[in-house]
Formats: structure tokens, sequence, C-alpha cells
């Protein structure tokens, strides 16, 4: 009996793993088509996840009771109605933003500031804002968009099945931009933007483009996290989680899709949420501080990063690059060196 319900808590508890490193992939993998692809180091990227879960959350709730909550809107609408708004609010908000912080004019350094600022900024205004999303106590009360008779078994499994289908999607997306002429594009202005200028390139709007799709993507994520969680708050949304997406692009190998999958389902399924999880509580004195183990999930994960960039900047799958035949010898040459080479 003890043995038969121990399976079926490590099975639950698999699952929520699975969900939440299917989760983690789409992050990483819209963070790589900024970052990794196009050099954009944005800081403002989990604020897009939190749009996508706070309209989702106001789409499918019905009108808030006060005094115990206060929101906007309280559509009760459907779930698919819900994720499709919360992206394209996401999106609509990021060609705002990005007007604003992403051109040529704007440096590397200030981009990032300025990305950092944006991110603290909004969710100080919506923490303080309480009509707007309920403030600091966040939204709370969404329920699973599945049958209410689905058993906790069925509806992990549904949830699996929903999460293995957006991050399927978001690698096809990423993969045919990768590969597609403006894939290449987006490559040829991070590795010398003066370079792209000088054949004619567009850099601002291609930023522009890549930031709002990396935005839209980091919604879809947060609106199936608003369902699966059935809560958010401003404490959902910190710096961290922007940090532990871009361990899993920086580990898996910048620029490279696949890395970036494999890094995700192995930093944030497996060793986050159950080598983790399993083995802190046994640790002399840690079990008795619950919050010990999620601090330490933290603290494992910089430190990954950490050794990551010391040992291996590369990653642990490099992004392939093409090699082309050098014109005055005929040997390979690198097209990411073509432009040093006299």
């Amino acid at each position: 009996m003890v043995r038969s319900e121990w399976r079926s808590d490590m099975l639950m508890y698999s699952l929520t793993a699975a969900v939440f490193a299917g989760l983690e992939i789409m992050l990483a993998l819209g963070l790589n088509l900024q970052y990794g692809l196009t050099g954009m180091f944005n800081l403002s990227y989990i604020m897009y996840m939190a749009f996508g879960a706070y309209v989702t959350a106001v789409l499918v709730l019905p009108p808030a009771k006060a005094p115990f909550s206060f929101y906007i809107l309280g559509a009760h609408l459907p779930f698919p109605v819900a994720l499709l708004g919360g992206m394209v609010v996401a999106g609509v908000a990021a060609a705002l933003v990005g007007v604003i912080i992403v051109g040529r004019r704007v440096r590397a350094e200030y981009f990032l500031i300025v990305s950092l600022v944006i991110a603290s900024e909004a969710a100080q205004l919506i923490a303080q804002d309480r009509p707007l999303f309920n403030g600091f106590d966040g939204l709370f009360g969404v329920t699973a968009p599945f049958p209410q008779n689905f058993t906790s078994l069925e509806t992990s499994l549904a949830f699996l099945g929903l999460v293995v289908v957006g991050a399927g999607a978001t690698l096809l997306v990423a993969e045919v931009i990768r590969r597609s002429g403006y894939g290449r594009m987006l490559r040829a202005i991070r590795d010398d933007e003066v370079a792209a200028l000088a054949f004619g390139v567009n850099v601002f709007r291609a930023r522009l483009t890549i930031y709002v799709v990396g935005a839209v993507i980091a919604a879809a994520a947060g609106s199936i996290t608003m369902v699966y969680v059935g809560a958010f708050s401003t404490a959902g949304w910190t710096v961290g989680e922007t940090i532990l997406a871009l361990t899993c692009v920086i580990a898996g190998g910048s620029g490279n899709n696949w890395g970036t999958t494999i890094a995700s389902v192995l930093l944030v399924g497996l060793i986050i949420d159950i080598v983790m999880q399993l083995l802190i509580p046994l640790l002399p004195g840690m079990g008795a501080n619950p919050s010990i183990v999620a601090l330490s999930q933290v603290i494992v994960a910089n430190l990954l990063l950490l050794a990551v960039l010391r040992w291996r900047p590369q990653g642990l799958f490099p992004e392939r690059v093409k090699r082309m035949a050098n014109l005055a010898g005929g040997a390979p040459m690198d097209e990411r060196a073509r432009g040093s080479q006299s």
C-alpha cells in the first residue's frame, strides 16, 4: 500500500517536472531567438510571460468580487481565446517598447540596462495598482481548461500534452526562422552589425520583429503557466526567471535551438525539479526549512551558469556554423571570420 502510494506520488511529481521543463523550453527558445540568434541581451523578457499570464487570467476568470479580489475585465472566456489574447497583448506591448529600446543608436550595454528598468517598473506598477491585476496578491482561482470530471492524473497528462504541443510548435517556429534567409540576416546582425548595415540590412526592423516574436512566445508560456498553476503574482516574474532561461540558452549553445531544448530538459526537468528537490531535504538540517529547497535551486542554476561561462562558453552543443570555401586558396573558411580576413 505504501509502495503504491509512493509510486503514484513519484509519477505525479515526474509529470509536474515534465510540464515545467516544457514551459522552460518555450521560454528558453524565445530568448534564444533574441539573444542567441540576434545578440539582444533582453532582461525584460520575463515581463512578456507575465503579460500573457495576467491577460489570460482576466479573460478566463469571472468578474472580480470585491473586497476579496480586484481586476479588470473578468470576461469568463474559453482558454484558447484567452491564450490568443495574451499573445496579442504581449506582441503589441513588445512592439511599443521595442520602438523605444531597439535600434542601432541604443548600445548593447544600454539596451541591457533599459530593458531591466522597464521590467522593474512594470512589476512595480502592477504591484501597486490593485484594481488592475489585484496588486501584490496577484490573480488566483484560475481553473484548468479541461473537463471537471478529469482525475488528477488525467489532468496532469492533459497538461503534459498541451505543453508538448506548445514546445514542439515553438521549436518548429524557431528552427524555421534559424534556417531561413531571415535567420541568416539575424546572425549577420549579431556577428557584425556594421557589415550588415553596409549590405543594406534594416537592423532596426529585423531586431524589432524578433523582439516581438520572442515576446509572443514568452506570453504563450505564461498563459499555459497561469492555467496550470492557477495563480500568478509579481513574485513569479523576477529577473531571476530570465536568468534561468538564459542559463538554458548558454548551456545548450547560443543560437542552437536543439541544444537549448536539451539543456532546458536537463537543467529544469532533471537537475532542479527532480534531483535537487529529492536530495536537498536529505541533507542534515535542510528538511526543516521548506524555503531552502527553492533557494538552493536558484543557487545551483546560477553556479551552473558560471561554470559554463568559465569552462565551456560555447555551450554543451555549440551552434553549427557553415563553412565556406576561401576564394583565394580553396580552404574552408568560417563565415563568421570572413569579415576579419584581409
